[in-house]
């Protein structure tokens, strides 16, 4: 295997016994190709013959030298000389890679990865576009964690602890060219669904803040987090990636297409977001059941609902009842004026 630099020369050489009646052929098969074609033929002792071809920048030196000129991408493949003479045929192979720079992509993972005490992470990590296909290798805090593979490679974290809080780095390389990636994993301490304090006025922040100190003196961790502003503010305990959680929350919330929600509705959601069961998990009967036992159902007629408009030929009071035109409106509208005007 040679890899060759774009845009250089080189030279590919083969030896043989010089046989003055012997044929050489000179072919080339494309990486990803079907068949072959010949760069040059010379047979015996007449002169060399070097048909078109895909590769323009082609010479042949003596005795059996395949000179290859500004090489690119579409030089990468296989070369073979083939020796044929009246004892049989011979032929050996030289494979050619132009060197590309690698491209990592990192997938699963986006950087910071903020993960729950105990969980586990993975992380793919693949190079594209390498040439020749690159090796991959994962660095923890610089030094490798792991072993190095063939164009991919997978970053395992089970049990995730206050250990695995380091930068890790996927690096691709192909021979002096590489490219890498970085991520950062941050454990967090707490639990899944955070106790929750909300505090509503402006003036409660200083409040939050009289109650955090106090909380520490007692080593209980309330961090405070202003939404939007500071116009709701929010507590929650122990850890700071709780927080992190509830702000996300508030925003999937409160939208641009949901910005009237009031308080106790976004309240609501956040509650049911963080304690309650997921629908698979709910029993959907126990609220029915509920439901129905809360008070006495039963259906109310309103007096007016038959005179409507739009239930005209369908109820004989909507159906009898005479409808205002414009003149009407006027007329009424003149004679509010002159009673007005008495008095």
């Amino acid at each position: 295997m040679i890899v060759v630099l774009p845009g250089s020369t080189t030279r590919l050489k083969w030896s043989f016994k010089n046989n003055s009646q012997a044929t050489l052929i000179w072919h080339f098969i494309r990486r990803g190709a079907l068949g072959e074609e010949a760069l040059a033929v010379k047979i015996g002792t007449n002169d060399l013959i070097i048909p078109s071809s895909s590769l323009t920048g082609v010479a042949i030196e003596t005795p059996a030298t395949l000179v290859l000129k500004n090489v690119n991408e579409r030089y990468n493949g296989k070369y073979r000389f083939t020796v044929q003479v009246s004892g049989g045929v011979h032929s050996a192979e030289i494979e050619v890679f132009i060197l590309e720079k690698p491209n990592v992509k990192v997938s699963n993972c986006s950087s910071p990865i903020t993960v729950n005490e105990g969980d586990n992470v993975t992380c793919e990590c693949t190079e594209q576009g390498g040439n020749p296909p690159a090796n991959v290798t994962w660095y923890k805090n610089g030094m490798q964690f792991g072993n190095t593979s063939y164009e991919e490679n997978t970053l395992i974290l089970t049990n995730v602890n206050e250990t695995h809080n380091r930068i890790y780095t996927c690096k691709a390389q192909s021979y002096n060219l590489s490219d890498e990636k970085t991520i950062e994993v941050n454990h967090c301490i707490g639990v899944t669904s955070p106790e929750l304090i909300r505090i509503y006025t402006l003036q409660s922040l200083r409040l939050a803040q009289m109650g955090q100190y106090l909380a520490r003196k007692r080593n209980i961790y309330l961090n405070i987090a202003c939404h939007k502003h500071c116009r709701n503010i929010w507590a929650a305990k122990p850890h700071s990636c709780d927080v992190e959680r509830l702000i996300s929350a508030c925003n999937l919330v409160k939208t641009s297409l949901r910005n009237s929600i009031d308080v106790e509705t976004q309240n609501l959601y956040v509650y049911v977001h963080f304690n309650m069961p997921t629908l698979e998990e709910l029993d959907q009967r126990m609220c029915v059941v509920r439901w129905l036992q809360q008070r006495q159902r039963r259906n109310k007629e309103t007096d007016k609902a038959r005179y409507q408009r739009w239930f005209k030929c369908v109820f004989e009071e909507a159906t009898e009842k005479k409808e205002h035109t414009s003149d009407d409106m006027v007329d009424q509208h003149v004679k509010q004026n002159k009673n007005a005007k008495l008095f």
